[in-house]
């Protein structure tokens, strides 16, 4: 479970490096941003323990919410109820 956590991770790192702060991106870079955030949380997901107050756990992620056009909450939501 941890090495897909930091395979996840290193593959969001990867896209996001040459990002320049308050950079716009095109709506292809959004969308592949939000697949590679939402692969993120759902590992993270399913290796938390039960009782695990999840939505704060992806708190620092929110700085993508711009990037993707879509809140980390709303992500960390639909996994959580469809998990």
């Amino acid at each position: 479970m941890t090495k897909q956590i930091n395979s996840s991770l290193d593959d969001l790192a990867k896209e996001i490096e040459d990002i320049k702060y308050q950079e716009k991106i095109s709506p292809a870079k959004a969308r592949i941003l939000n697949a590679l955030v939402t692969e993120v949380v759902h590992e993270v997901v399913g290796a938390l323990p039960l009782g695990t107050n999840v939505t704060s756990t992806f708190a620092p992620l929110t700085q993508f919410n711009s990037l993707i056009g879509e809140s980390v909450e709303k992500i960390v939501a639909d996994l959580v109820q469809n998990d």
